[in-house]
């Protein structure tokens, strides 16, 4: 049997052999990684892109139904039927027209249309005369 002939290896000029392949090899290796990594920079950036895109999207599409909510909830108020100013409203009310307090504000504080303020204390007033 013929075994192999290893001595080549040995022959001085092997080790500048290798290293004249290993470099062409090496540059490649590092300049096809970069070129990935490029690519993959541009999809991130993309991605990014679209998912920003689709983020405003949804944000107009979230206040479009807050709109529609709020919209809904002011008819809801209107169709229910309301019972008139509580006795306590009422009492709070005339304490503070007593004080002094606009009508307006008396309304915002007690959180009812100043149309029912207004009647309350032209109620009172009413009743007062009498």
């Amino acid at each position: 049997m013929n075994a192999m002939n290893f001595e080549w290896i040995l022959h001085p000029a092997v080790p500048y052999l290798l290293l004249a392949c290993s470099l062409p090899l090496s540059l490649y290796l590092f300049l096809s990684m970069k070129k990935e990594i490029r690519a993959l920079a541009l999809r991130l950036e993309r991605n990014r892109d679209e998912g920003q895109a689709e983020m405003r999207k949804l944000s107009g599409a979230l206040e479009e139904l807050k709109k529609k909510e709020l919209e809904t909830e002011e008819k809801a108020l209107m169709l229910r039927p309301r019972a008139g100013v509580n006795l306590s409203k009422r009492s709070q009310a005339l304490r503070m027209h007593r004080r002094g307090e606009t009508p307006e504000s008396i309304a915002a504080a007690l959180s009812i249309p100043q149309r029912e303020v207004d009647l309350v204390l032209k109620i009172n007033t009413l009743a007062q005369e009498n």
